[in-house]
């Protein structure tokens, strides 16, 4: 059996519902935007997708010992981005995160490594931390979209104490998704 995984860092309630602004504010007929559910938004520090389950047990060890040395710290979420590859298309909206130590940079680094070491394919994109809060499913006008989230650019969200990491099954249901913590590792 398999199962979709990734690892993450949660967010306080707060914060989770501070960005509830993002999707007021961006409420339009134009745009069709999948929105993440207030309870499941999360900083992404790395998806990993279809795992087997001996391989989800390696995979939560192998967080707990890269986190187990690591002191806790906090990062920022901060600003609001329109990811998409051309300036006309947008196809994710996400809140960006201040990480000033680079902490979770270190901890994807870590990560990555060593779950290259079991067989996970490594990330060839660079590693920017982030809260996706949507997903567009259509967008007439992408430029009109980027100018409506412009003034969230430089909103804050509020910090979040980084103490530990979770690891998650993702599983998919036509009413979105359902995230299942498989394990916390602790800092």
């Amino acid at each position: 059996m398999s199962m979709r995984t990734f690892l993450a860092v949660d967010l306080s309630k707060d914060v989770r519902k501070r960005l509830g602004i993002v999707q007021r504010s961006l409420g339009s007929e134009e745009f069709v935007i999948r929105w993440v559910a207030e309870p499941l938004r999360h900083i992404t520090l790395r998806f990993i997708g279809d795992v087997s389950d001996k391989l989800a047990v390696d995979i939560c060890r192998t967080a707990r010992d890269v986190v187990a040395g690591a002191s806790p710290f906090q990062v920022t979420v901060r600003g609001v981005e329109c990811i998409g590859k051309t300036e006309a298309k947008v196809r994710m909206i996400w809140a960006g995160v201040v990480d000033r130590d680079d902490g979770l940079g270190e901890i994807y680094r870590l990560l990555d490594d060593s779950l290259g070491q079991l067989g996970v394919d490594r990330e060839r994109r660079p590693y920017k931390p982030h809260v996706t809060l949507g997903r567009v499913k259509v967008c007439r006008d992408g430029q009109a979209l980027r100018k409506l989230a412009s003034p969230l650019a430089v909103t804050d969200f509020g910090s979040v104490d980084v103490q530990s990491i979770t690891v998650y099954e993702s599983t998919l249901t036509p009413a979105g998704p359902i995230y299942t913590p498989m394990a916390t590792a602790p800092m």
